[in-house]
């Protein structure tokens, strides 16, 4: 249940973006020297020292071997093809047992949650088989990297008192830029391996190999500072995940944990007011998630990840073109600080995605139509904070002055460009994306109309539209079914009464302001 609802802000913003990247290419890879402080990793216990203005970004919530990298202040750009690419540092860590690195898997049982508050029972067999098949070392990573060639012999060095593997490999992108890899591997007394991957576009990586060997040469193994597993055996698992995020956060500089009573705030804005801001509005939504959807006891709480600035959400690993995604498979909700653009951003993006990660805690994971689905997430986009728990109910667009969704709709319905409601109703998400500007201002207008045309005196409004969405959802979870819903829903509307409903849409949205 990703979103798309960042897509206008990335479009409009395009040129100013590249305006500053063209203006920080001289200085894009930041000066060429070593960072002047480590980074320490207490729990995998190393440190290593990489270089000036790099970034550290912590490692997805999910990755079994990447802990964590270091990025480049911007990316590098051949000049014969303007092709660019990001320099970074990954850095991976291979059990010999072929057991998960990723961060919230630490210290919790095989088979990953401890209930079944968000539709993830039975994985246990599954997850049991993933660590059988699991990556162990270093060669079997180069072995199985999709577009891996690896260069000559893996070479030997001493670095201290340890001895450190060197393998030198060049693979593609997606820009097509061939990248060369320095990598570096530690071996640890528990029979760990720890990987630097220093990687560089071929036309920038002579100029850096030098510090890539001299980068490497100052790893090396400290005491571990990790929660004793023991220990979190004893606590409740929002008690052992709060233990899991605060030191998940302590591993990467500049992150900071924090907390309200449904969501788990992980961040690395230095804003005290920002982030009560953001505590405050997070747990206003879900309130009104809760009147509409119901309640119920989570045995875990959702993630809010907080970048402080849009250039390392897409570092994180932010779709390019968002402006905030939910994962339900790394299960956070993250989401840029766009405070150098419009804040209302943030806010707009923020009660979108939420409505999704609440209604797949609160449900299990269901897919809807995305007419459903993204439709109502920008309905409550449309949700204007007044303070003190209170929303004004406006249109997307009436308060936020890049995204205007009342706006497109109105044109394509002059135009006749919409897409039909029998249609759009059934369309795939495939077909959705392929009209995304027409298709998801549609699906607000549609959930915008069925939530408030009552309430606002829509001319023609009819006692059966009301009960369209909750019959949708109340099939859809019941069956897991999509199709099953829809016909559902949608039975007393055949013929005629699908036409008039369509044109008691069509008059409602006209006339909004």
């Amino acid at each position: 249940m990703s979103s798309m609802v960042g897509r206008t802000i990335y479009n409009l913003l395009l040129a100013s973006v590249a305006l500053m990247a063209t203006a920080s290419l001289a200085n894009a890879q930041g000066r060429k020297e070593l960072a002047k402080d480590p980074y320490k990793d207490t729990r995998w216990g190393f440190e290593v020292t990489m270089f000036s203005k790099w970034t550290p970004i912590p490692a997805q919530p999910n990755a079994r071997y990447e802990i964590g990298r270091f990025t480049a202040p911007a990316a590098v750009y051949e000049a014969k093809t303007g092709m660019g690419h990001l320099p970074m540092v990954r850095v991976y860590r291979f059990d010999p047992k072929g057991k998960s690195s990723a961060p919230m898997q630490q210290g919790k049982p095989a088979g990953g949650q401890d209930g079944p508050s968000t539709g993830d029972d039975g994985r246990k067999e599954e997850d049991q088989e993933i660590d059988k098949l699991s990556l162990r070392n270093t060669d079997e990573f180069l072995n199985n990297k999709k577009g891996a060639q690896r260069q000559g012999k893996p070479e030997k060095i001493k670095i201290g008192n340890m001895e450190a593997t060197v393998n030198r490999y060049q693979s593609g992108t997606q820009t097509k830029v061939m990248t060369k890899h320095y990598a570096v591997t530690f071996d640890a007394a528990d029979g760990s391996q720890i990987l630097l991957d220093y990687e560089m576009p071929d036309f920038e990586f002579d100029d850096w190999k030098d510090l890539f060997t001299q980068s490497a040469k100052t790893f090396r193994f400290i005491d571990k500072v990790s929660s004793d597993p023991s220990a979190l055996a004893g606590l409740t698992p929002v008690e052992r995940d709060r233990v899991l995020h605060k030191e998940d956060v302590a591993r990467t500089p500049g992150w900071k944990f924090d907390e309200t009573p449904h969501f788990f705030i992980k961040y690395d804005i230095d804003n005290a007011n920002f982030i009560k801001e953001l505590k405050e509005r997070i747990e206003a939504i879900r309130k009104v998630f809760v009147t509409r959807f119901g309640d119920k006891e989570m045995t875990e709480l959702p993630v809010c990840r907080v970048t402080k600035t849009i250039d390392e959400y897409y570092k994180y690993g932010g779709p390019r073109g968002s402006g905030g995604y939910w994962n339900d498979k790394t299960k956070e909700l993250v989401i840029p600080c766009l405070k150098e653009m419009d804040i209302k951003w943030t806010w707009a993006v923020m009660n979108h995605e939420a409505f999704h990660q609440f209604i797949y805690y609160f449900y299990g994971k269901v897919d809807p139509h995305s007419w459903y689905n993204e439709g109502t997430g920008d309905y409550y986009s449309g949700f204007k904070y007044e303070g003190n728990g209170k929303f004004e109910i406006k249109t997307v667009g009436a308060w936020m002055a890049l995204l205007d969704r009342l706006g497109t709709i109105k044109e394509a319905i002059k135009k006749n460009e919409y897409v039909p409601l029998e249609k759009i109703f059934r369309y795939s998400q495939q077909q959705y994306y392929n009209n995304p500007d027409v298709c998801y201002a549609e699906g607000w207008s549609i959930v915008y109309f069925l939530m408030e045309g009552k309430k606002l005196g829509a001319k023609g409004w009819k006692p059966e539209y009301e009960r369209i969405l909750d019959d949708y959802l109340s099939v859809l979870l019941k069956s897991k079914d999509t199709s099953k819903a829809i016909e559902y829903a949608l039975k007393d509307f055949k013929g005629d009464q699908m036409k008039e409903l369509e044109e008691t849409w069509k008059a409602f949205t006209l006339k909004l302001r």
